[in-house]
């Protein structure tokens, strides 16, 4: 619903349980990891030193099965430079290595071993009772933070009005991510968090 955004991203901190690596072998260990939508890594700018990011078709429900790893767990797995393609088991489901993520690499200050795919189905009604997404979006040229935060505040009416028990006592946050980054990445864009997902 948004005119003064032009693109966004979102991610939910989770943690994995790792029990094989590319070459099969591993004592079950829990990872710190990341959900993230397909369009996250693009509007942050980044490519990982190996492989590739996800698709958008890899970022559909029943469809996530991909997994970035981190550059510390590849290295402790062997620092293969063909482990794309490889699989990995994480919470006892196969996931296919399709890339691996430059050194020191976080979205925000959320520390990860591995990506996986967010796969959010708008048709899901537990979506709707959801508020553990971080929304990470760019401004369009030539907007202000300050339009985007009334335009966010008209959103915050718009659905108060549209359900007051779903949505009553929420509202969409925002903050420039420049004051929110710890220098781990940035973009020279005005690029902006939304603390609430309901772009």
């Amino acid at each position: 619903q948004s005119r003064t955004l032009e693109s966004a991203g979102a991610y939910q901190e989770t943690h994995l349980n790792l029990t094989a690596d590319p070459h099969g072998r591993r004592d079950a260990e829990e990872l710190p990891a990341l959900r993230i939508s397909a369009g996250l890594l693009p509007l942050l700018g980044v490519q990982p030193i190996v492989g590739r990011i996800f698709r958008p078709d890899e970022d559909q429900p029943g469809r996530t099965d991909a997994a970035l790893l981190s550059y510390s767990l590849w290295r402790r797995f062997g620092a293969d430079r063909d482990v794309a393609g490889k699989i990995v088991r994480l919470d006892d489901k196969n996931y296919t290595v399709v890339g691996v993520m430059p050194p020191g690499f976080r979205v925000m200050d959320s520390p990860a071993d591995v990506w996986i795919p967010l796969g959010m189905d708008p048709g899901d009604a537990r979506i709707n009772h959801s508020r553990f997404f971080i929304v990470i979006a760019a401004m369009r040229p030539g907007i202000a933070v300050s339009q985007v935060r009334a335009e966010m505040d008209a959103l915050g009416d718009r659905l108060d009005q549209a359900d007051a028990v779903l949505n009553r006592g929420w509202r969409p946050s925002v903050f420039p991510l420049r004051e929110e980054l710890s220098g781990s990445v940035e973009k020279p864009l005005e690029v902006l968090m939304s603390a609430v997902g309901l772009l």
